[in-house]
């Protein structure tokens, strides 16, 4: 499957609006006005955070998916059993582990710190 999204990273640019960039220029644009008067900042500050987030969340929800699919599979067909050696096991769940904390840094960085 072909990318048809600008490549990460995408960072906030926070002048008098709040820019969304990547490599090549300005993405989206978020202001604090509507229609009815001004935005909370704090909100428009939050969806910059998950906007620009969007490729990294994306290819780690991929990596996170194969990773659960790998582990589904082998707890389907009797866990340790399936695995050749207790080294291999434990490399597993360790390649789990650090599968489930990289997402939940990606996850993190769409939140207010």
């Amino acid at each position: 499957m072909t990318k048809r999204y600008s490549p990460a990273p995408w960072r906030i640019d926070n002048e008098e609006a709040i820019r969304i960039r990547d490599a090549s220029g300005t993405l989206a644009t978020l202001t604090h006005l509507t229609r009815t008067g001004r935005r909370d900042p704090e909100e428009v500050a939050a969806n910059a955070r998950l906007i620009a987030t969007a490729p990294e969340l994306r290819e780690q929800l991929r990596l996170t998916l194969a990773s659960l699919f790998a582990a589904i599979n082998l707890l389907e067909h009797d866990g340790k059993r399936v695995v050749a050696s207790d080294r291999m096991f434990e490399q597993m769940l360790d390649d789990y582990q650090r599968t489930a904390n990289a997402a939940r840094e990606v996850l993190l960085k769409t939140e207010d710190h």
